[in-house]
């Protein structure tokens, strides 16, 4: 087996883990151990996140706040400072963090 291979293997029984019951901890710690292992790629970036979203100042809309159930403090920060928005690649709904840009 070549190690896109293993690579591919690897990154789909971490999805697997993500999607299981199993906890969210023990997920977690799978994937941050992958980034220690690894560095931070595409893949283990894409098992923690469905979606990583700048906004510049101005740019959200409050289609974007009830889409990603956004606190009015929240969704005013963004409006006036721009930033990140995480959206996590977890069992539950989104949960977000938030970093100015």
């Amino acid at each position: 087996m070549n190690k896109i291979d293993a690579d591919l293997k690897e990154l789909k029984q971490y999805q697997e883990e993500l999607n299981s019951d199993s906890n969210d901890g023990d997920s977690i710690s799978s994937i941050i151990e992958a980034i220690h292992k690894n560095g931070i790629t595409n893949e283990n970036m894409s098992m923690l996140f469905k979606r990583i979203i700048v906004f510049e100042p101005n740019d959200i809309t409050s289609k974007h706040m009830e889409e990603y159930n956004l606190s009015t403090e929240e969704y005013e920060y963004l409006s006036q400072n721009g930033g990140i928005l995480f959206i996590q690649n977890f069992r539950y709904d989104y949960k977000l963090l938030l970093k100015a840009i």
